[in-house]
């Protein structure tokens, strides 16, 4: 059987937009802001050293070094990858994107809105990775227990002893 799943340098979305390390976090936000968004590889002399996310700084002093905020471990695909490959590695790490590397670096990004839209007989795959506390599949961090709680339901869980949910009980 052949796989006519595309390709990931068909759907993914680019040029990318990529940081230095030494960027700060008003600029990031105004990078986000003019550009329309909100994952930024960090890229030092050609290599891919993290990767921050507008939700990971929204708490964050303005002249903060994004870099500090970064994620280090970063989910990322060749662009000769398919979309369904793409969308089963998003829902076991339960990210919304992967960064696209290839021979020359960071080619590209890869959403969830990407495969949907591109695969919509992915949608199920991509469906996947959620809070399990609200449900949201947005901006998820892995939790206690091995499951993963949105940003949101994260701060909440760590500041407010009445905030029930699954994973931190």
């Amino acid at each position: 059987m052949q796989n006519h799943s595309p390709l990931v340098s068909e759907i993914m979305s680019g040029p990318v937009v990529t940081i230095e390390p030494g960027a700060r976090v008003e600029e990031v936000f105004g990078l986000a802001e003019r550009r329309a968004v909100h994952h930024f590889p960090i890229v030092d002399h050609g290599a891919l050293v993290g990767l921050v996310c507008t939700c990971d700084l929204r708490d964050a002093s303005p002249h903060s070094c994004a870099a500090d905020l970064a994620h280090q471990r970063v989910v990322t695909i060749s662009p000769d990858g398919r979309a369904d490959e793409a969308a089963l590695l998003m829902a076991k790490e339960a990210v919304g994107s992967v960064v696209v590397v290839g021979n020359e670096g960071v080619v590209g990004m890869l959403t969830r809105e990407d495969v949907a839209r591109s695969a919509p007989e992915l949608a199920g795959l991509i469906e996947e990775g959620h809070c399990s506390a609200c449900g949201n599949r947005h901006h998820l961090k892995p939790g206690p227990n091995g499951e993963f709680l949105c940003a949101d339901c994260l701060e909440r869980g760590s500041t407010d002893p009445w905030f029930d949910t699954p994973a931190l009980d």
